[in-house]
């Protein structure tokens, strides 16, 4: 498999932005519709609870062991070689094994912490899909490097689909935790089969040594990352999972579901088209503070609009959603929309910058802050607020990973606070303005969905002067550079 080319043009970036947008953005929609039916026809609060430890659990397996393979074959300049490939799935798939084999170990262990006997039982079972996804073939990091995304988007989006079906119609049969567990393990199969159909793939057992020593170099940043990142940002599940009764956390679950929604299209499009492009411009030296202002606002922009709409109208939207019984997910939802501001508007493009110029300590040490906020911040918030108090302090965390990554930026030579101040002075507001709304359509008309609708269209008003200029510029030519556009 070759390299597509030394430079990403701008017609490519564009390309990959719109495949990003359009697939996984659909992705998103068909998870949560099927999750909408699953909330109201299929499956009781307790049963989310009991998935949302399983995958916490599994999650924070995968990332106390996170070579950071993926972003290693994209950031690398040999990323696309046989034999860097090679060595990176024959370390991915030792690690896969290794932690199925833990998670079955510790999966007792678990269920007696949380006073949950389901589980000793779900823990091993999802840990199948484990080792199913550790033998994933490396030609989808090479598709992502190269920004061709519609064959990712294709593995992506039919998995989505696929797994909304079966998960409904087991569901409807047998509506039990164990469906949502099993689902998931047909998942990874069939991504597995998608990935081989539409990519090939031509890994194999290999221990390239110098493809080793740049991973393992790469790595052991991304481990301690990752590690210091779920610690800090994805365990709240596991965290909460403590504090309140199992179907409480099933409530919180379905809201930590909906903010997630619109972060993790962002994500998605800064993994996947922002990353490698910051990691080439970076290996030209062509990265500065002008550059990467321009190529994250349209993010900021777009993670500004849906961000400050569920700031304003997230009861509204829970109503509409969700049956009566989830309605405390309303206020979750506010609060869980406005950390995301920070940790993914704002932190994101600094963490993959850090990541593609190879400074991944960096995102290391600015995870590590926020768990330092986290252990600071969580018991005072608990106290004084109870569990709404733990959320704020939760989100709050974020403030310190960000003001590291800044220092991180600033250590790199890129750094551009301005873009920051204003498009958050921006998000402060029109998330007031937002929550005005809201609060007038409810008492005029009662209705969620109208009200929603109405916030939507002020918010477009809102955010529109920063799309008109991306919606003016013409198409660049294919053999403009990403600086030029």
């Amino acid at each position: 498999m070759t390299e597509a080319g030394t430079q990403l043009d701008s017609r490519t970036v564009k390309r990959g932005a719109l495949w990003t947008l359009a697939g996984f953005g659909a992705g998103q929609v068909v998870r949560f519709l099927s999750g909408i039916v699953l909330v109201r026809w299929v499956f009781q609060e307790a049963d989310f609870g009991v998935a949302a430890l399983v995958f916490g659990f599994l999650q924070g397996l995968m990332n106390f062991a996170d070579l950071g393979l993926a972003a290693s074959i994209v950031q690398n300049p040999a990323g696309h070689t046989r034999e860097f490939r090679s060595t990176a799935w024959t370390l991915q798939a030792l690690r896969g094994l290794l932690l199925a084999g833990l998670a079955w170990a510790v999966a007792p262990w678990a269920a007696q912490f949380y006073e949950e006997p389901l589980l000793a039982e779900l823990i091993p079972y999802a840990a199948i899909g484990l080792c199913i996804t550790s033998l994933g073939p490396t030609s989808y990091h090479v598709a992502s490097r190269n920004l061709g995304l519609s064959r990712t988007v294709a593995v992506d989006l039919g998995t989505q689909v696929a797994a909304a079906a079966l998960n409904i119609g087991w569901g409807l049969l047998d509506p039990r935790p164990h469906v949502l567990v099993w689902g998931a393990v047909a998942s990874a199969v069939l991504r597995w089969v998608l990935i081989r159909a539409l990519m090939g793939s031509d890994d194999r057992l290999a221990w390239h040594r110098p493809s080793l020593r740049a991973i393992l170099q790469f790595g052991k940043w991304a481990c301690l990352g990752s590690i210091l990142t779920f610690a800090s940002s994805q365990a709240d599940r596991l965290i909460f999972g403590a504090m309140i009764p199992i179907a409480f956390l099933g409530v919180y679950a379905q809201a930590a579901n909906l903010a997630s929604i619109p972060t993790e299209v962002l994500g998605r499009l800064i993994v996947g088209v922002l990353f490698p492009v910051l990691s080439r411009r970076w290996s030209e030296q062509r990265l500065d503070h002008d550059f990467f202002a321009r190529a994250r606002r349209p993010v900021q922009a777009l993670a500004g609009f849906v961000l400050a709409c569920l700031c304003g109208a997230g009861p509204a939207a829970v109503g509409f959603l969700f049956p009566p019984n989830y309605a405390d997910a309303g206020w979750m939802v506010q609060i869980l929309a406005a950390g995301c501001w920070i940790g993914t508007a704002l932190d994101g493009p600094r963490m993959w910058l850090l990541i593609a110029s190879g400074h991944n300590r960096w995102s290391s040490f600015a995870a590590g802050c926020k768990l330092v906020g986290m252990v600071a911040l969580l018991p005072l918030g608990h106290r004084l607020g109870g569990f709404p108090g733990a959320m704020v302090a939760y989100a709050t965390a974020d403030l310190l990973k960000y003001g590291a990554s800044v220092w991180g930026c600033r250590q790199i030579g890129v750094l551009d606070l301005r873009t920051d101040g204003l498009m958050t002075v921006w998000f402060v507001a029109a998330s007031g303005v937002a929550w005005l709304v809201h609060e007038g359509a409810m008492l005029a008309s009662g209705s969620c969905f109208w009200t929603g609708l109405a916030v939507l269209a002020v918010e477009a008003l809102l955010w529109l002067p920063f799309a008109a200029p991306l919606l003016r510029r013409k198409s660049a030519a294919g053999q403009d550079r990403v600086g030029d556009a």
